[in-house]
């Protein structure tokens, strides 16, 4: 399948990359015969590691021809080191045991996440679908009940937050290349997941935590929804800050690709009922993730699989996506391979394999909402998931059909990494960003800079 901006991830992408950096590197080394570097440090390093893992949501057991276990079928046959399930798991088709046991059959190291058929938001006729799938706090769960989904992952870290609500890991845990972090934006919990009144909260985070980011208060009928709100109403600035420190922290410790994962959507296509028009995971936490430049958003909820152009703020022309507007100025690229660092790309993988909506990926209905233009992909047609493939220099992405025939890819390049100049100065003379919202990049050099736009770099223009 083609596309205008879309490229087959193939050698090409690799050389391009090869050669985008290449020339980062002449241009550096131009740059380093005028500025003096006195105090150089050697840079991080980082494991020379090749890893690989699979995500999708909203999966179901038996519904459409047991669609969710031929796709537990083949992750595991897709050599993938863990899977992340971006919620809504068996829709009460199967008890939690049976599932869990079923997808970590195929790919024992499986991270899941809380979707609102999860979290007793949206019933179902099986009580067992809640958080019984998690390994959560005793008292979230009726005495007696197990879990069954534990999280292991064997060479990454351990997780920082409540599993399967809040949390982040890194991978590998020597020398990170990538830190998911996982959260609830947008999900109501209730019965029979929390039975308790806000009267008689329950206390979730570390023994004996006070109430801040990490550590909530939670009772039957409360919703997260990681509100920027200076009132902090639900400790939604909390859990807004938790965000914002798990994600700075990454770039502290020089981890290179960020991805942040929920079950809600907020920008989509569009389409289908009003609920799937609407930002149903709060603007908020989107546009904090695209101020920071997070690499990948990541999520469920709508039954398809949509893939975003990349996208960044710049401080004047675009500051925010607002819902149901399109703005070309938030728009940094929309061919791949993506300059890591540039801006975000948002994902919807809710192809698990129950019953696929195609929301906007048709024209007509709804659709003269202007969200898809912000978008370069949307199909309902296969059920799947995507591949995320991590070396030291680059994050390849391949959508992987488990039923239907719909294929399609794209790639980050982190550029200097490989040829090991990321750091040659020290980083307070040294910073390169997007923030004028025009594709240029501009290294600055204490009170020099100097504009590269990365299209010169690019093998077609040299």
């Amino acid at each position: 399948m083609s596309e205008r901006g879309f490229e087959r991830l193939n050698i090409q992408d690799f050389r391009e990359c090869e050669n985008i950096m290449r020339n980062r590197l002449a241009l550096l080394l131009v740059l380093l015969a005028i500025v003096a570097v006195p105090y150089y440090s050697p840079p991080k390093a980082h494991a020379q590691t090749t890893f690989s893992f699979g995500v999708a949501g909203d999966y179901g057991y038996t519904s459409n021809n047991n669609a969710a276990q031929t796709l537990f079928t083949k992750m595991g046959q897709s050599g993938l080191d863990f899977a992340i399930a971006l919620g809504d798991l068996s829709y009460g088709e199967t008890s939690p045991q049976t599932w869990c046991g079923s997808f970590k059959g195929n790919v024992n190291n499986l991270e899941i996440m809380t979707g609102n058929h999860d979290s007793g938001e949206t019933s179902n006729p099986n009580p067992g679908d809640n958080l019984n799938f998690f390994d959560t706090p005793s008292t979230l769960v009726n005495p007696g009940r197990q879990r069954y989904c534990h999280f292991t992952l064997p060479g990454g870290s351990a997780i920082t937050g409540l599993e399967g609500m809040e949390y982040y890991f890194d991978y590998p845990a020597a020398g990170p290349l990538v830190r998911i972090i996982s959260i609830s934006t947008g999900i109501t919990f209730q019965g029979p997941v929390l039975n308790n009144s806000q009267s008689n909260p329950t206390r979730l985070g570390a023994s004996g935590c006070s109430q801040g980011p990490g550590c909530y208060d939670v009772w039957s009928g409360l919703r997260w929804s990681y509100l920027n709100d200076p009132n902090n109403v639900n400790q939604d600035l909390d859990h807004y800050n938790w965000v914002s420190s798990a994600i700075d922290g990454a770039r502290t410790a020089n981890i290179p690709f960020v991805f942040l994962t929920m079950h809600k959507n907020c920008l989509t296509t569009g389409g289908g009922s009003s609920s799937h028009i609407t930002c149903e995971s709060a603007s908020d936490i989107m546009n904090l993730a695209i101020s920071k430049k997070v690499d990948l958003y990541v999520t469920g909820h709508e039954h398809n699989y949509e893939r975003s152009k990349q996208l960044a703020f710049n401080g004047s022309t675009c500051t925010a996506i607002q819902s149901g507007t399109y703005n070309s100025a938030c728009v940094v690229s929309a061919t791949s391979p993506f300059v890591k660092g540039a801006g975000t790309i948002i994902l919807t993988v809710g192809n698990g394999g129950e019953g696929m909506s195609s929301y906007g990926c048709n024209t007509g209905g709804n659709n003269q909402w202007s969200i898809p233009l912000y978008f370069l992909q949307c199909q309902s047609a296969s059920f799947g998931f995507v591949k995320f493939s991590v070396t030291g220099s680059s994050l390849s992405a391949s959508f992987v059909a488990s039923s239907g025939s719909y294929s399609g890819q794209f790639q980050y390049c982190r550029l200097y990494h490989r040829l090991g100049y990321i750091n040659l100065l020290p980083q307070e003379l040294y910073s390169s960003g997007y923030s004028d919202g025009d594709g240029a990049e501009r290294f600055h050099f204490g009170h020099n800079s100097l504009v590269h736009r990365p299209e010169w770099s690019r093998v077609s223009d040299l």
